[in-house]
Formats: structure tokens, sequence, C-alpha cells
């Protein structure tokens, strides 16, 4: 099943199990420029992002906690 799912994926350049991953690529989010499962993330949050959220402590001094998001509220794919 998951080759006829990585098969098809390929074809179309669709995320339809919604993994993140397009066929058997992994970096899918990052090659189409798209946030494929929805996460607000284009690739996926980093680490360090997470690890700051949890902990609710700005590591890198950007003033921020976490990252914000790579698309736009509601906006599949759309960079900011």
């Amino acid at each position: 099943m998951s080759f006829i799912n990585n098969a098809l994926e390929k074809k179309t350049g669709l995320d339809l199990n919604h993994d993140g991953i397009v066929g058997s690529e992994k970096n899918a989010e990052k090659q189409y420029g798209a946030d494929l499962n929805g996460d607000g993330y284009i690739g996926g949050e980093g680490i360090q992002s997470k690890i700051e959220r949890t902990t609710h402590v700005d590591l890198n001094n950007d003033g921020i906690i976490g990252r914000q998001h790579d698309t736009y509220p509601g906006g599949y794919g759309n960079r900011r």
C-alpha cells in the first residue's frame, strides 16, 4: 500500500496521507516550498523552537518564543 501511495504522491506532488512527506522524499515541503501537512511551517519547526515553546524561554535572544509560522493562517503553502 505504501508503494502505491508513494508513487501517487510523486506523480501528483501532493501529500495524500498528510505525513509531511511527498513520496519518499523527506524534505518535500522545502523542495516544493509548500506547507503540506498544515502545521504552519515549511519543512517543520526546528528543535530549538520546540524547546523555546516548551520552556517559555527565548534561547536565541531574537525576541520570539519559538518562531513565527512560515505561512499565513488558513493559507495553504503561502509564504510570508
